[in-house]
């Protein structure tokens, strides 16, 4: 079933953020969290706003996803690939398909099962 009152969160071209959206989590605060694909970087937007709020950069061009975890949920777990990098590329990335950890966010993620519905 979808919802009745669907719209867009984020427009990654209006907002001149350049790369392609791939995975994302919610935080506590109901703030998304976005890997971008060919745009070395994961942000951190306010959906209810439609506003980027936050951006991290890494040192690879291809981000590709983003998790919570840890004992208190208050790390960023943030993947990356290899793929589709030339081997000049692949020499200039030496990270590219690392698993990155981010500490200190001042935030942290949902627990399993709980059931954000958010305030729309």
């Amino acid at each position: 079933m979808f919802a009745a009152n669907r719209r867009t969160a984020f427009d990654f071209k209006a907002e001149g953020v350049e790369g392609i959206p791939d995975g994302m989590t919610i935080d506590i605060d109901g703030n998304l969290w976005i890997a971008v694909f060919d745009g070395s970087k994961v942000i951190k937007v306010d959906p209810r706003k439609g506003k980027k709020i936050d951006q991290i950069n890494f040192p690879t061009k291809n981000v590709t996803s983003v998790a919570f975890g840890g004992e208190n949920l208050d790390i960023l777990y943030v993947t990356s690939a290899k793929h589709f990098l030339s081997e000049e590329e692949l020499k200039a990335q030496p990270t590219a398909g690392a698993l990155f950890e981010v500490r200190n966010l001042g935030t942290k993620g949902l627990a399993p099962g709980f059931n954000y519905r958010g305030p729309f």
